[in-house]
């Protein structure tokens, strides 16, 4: 397992900037955004859109791409056509730049329409799946508080509706501890299906804190991490557009490092306690 920086970071920002700073900070692995609040890859565009970014990512890896679209699960007068389209696109850029995992969610409803939405999110996960197939890369659902997919029940409905391996979760420390999930029943029940991590500070009352701010237990949660067998990238979430950075990005970046210091990749994982592997 390695860090890297999920470039959606609520500074505002250039991509050039924000690479630079990872990079003066030992950091050269990237989940790249590319939502439509935060576009730093336009994956509509095509393979241009690939090429614009290989320059500023020299030497570097992108190791995800996240694009989590709000209508995927939508009827098709309401944008889900476009999600499913806009999901594949981001694949294929993914693809192009060498990351094996796109990061997506289904989004939410009303309560009184859930079974048909979340029917209709399968239908497009399955398309999606079926479209992007010669890629080779792996669709990870995040987990959310205000999402459909944010309870062990639904992601078990998950993974049971859509065997395909490549379908699988991305987990959230932040939006796990906020939504009182233990990590060890999310890991037991998706096994190998763990597709991505995003690492994330976060208190009871508030699904994202600046790093030092929150409460999430990291050492315990990144042991648990390791002994299932995780050996994907560990993406920092400094801040979103609607979470902006309370400090530069320098210094959020090295509060963040700082924090996970005790547990760099030299370190032996320890055994867990029984309560270790909870939030």
């Amino acid at each position: 397992m390695k860090f890297s920086l999920n470039t959606c970071t609520g500074s505002g920002q250039p991509l050039s900037e924000i690479v630079e700073a990872a990079k003066a900070a030992g950091i050269t692995a990237f989940d790249l955004s590319a939502t439509p609040e935060c576009d730093h890859l336009q994956a509509a565009d095509g393979r241009e859109a690939s090429a614009r970014l290989r320059p500023l990512f020299e030497g570097c890896q992108i190791v995800a791409v996240s694009a989590e679209h709000p209508d995927l699960a939508r009827q098709e007068d309401e944008g889900g056509d476009e999600a499913v389209t806009f999901t594949v696109d981001a694949i294929k850029r993914a693809a192009e730049l060498g990351a094996g995992v796109v990061v997506t969610s289904l989004g939410n409803t009303d309560v009184d329409a859930w079974d048909t939405t979340w029917e209709r999110g399968m239908t497009a996960l399955r398309m999606v799946l079926h479209q992007t197939i010669r890629t080779r890369v792996r669709l990870a659902v995040e987990i959310t508080p205000d999402d459909m997919l944010n309870s062990l029940k639904r992601v078990r409905r998950l993974l049971a509706s859509i065997e395909d391996p490549r379908l699988g979760l991305s987990l959230d420390t932040g939006f796990l501890y906020y939504h009182r999930m233990q990590l060890s029943e999310v890991l037991q029940l998706a096994g190998e299906r763990i597709h991505n991590v995003h690492l994330r500070d976060a208190s009871r009352n508030h699904s994202h804190r600046s790093f030092g701010a929150g409460e999430v237990r990291f050492p315990p949660i990144l042991r648990a991490l390791r002994q299932h067998g995780y050996d994907g990238a560990l993406s920092l979430c400094l801040g979103t557009p609607r979470s902006p950075l309370e400090a530069p990005l320098t210094e959020a970046l090295a509060a963040a490092l700082a924090r996970l210091a005790e547990v760099s990749p030299s370190t032996e994982p320890k055994p867990p306690l029984a309560s270790d592997t909870g939030n």
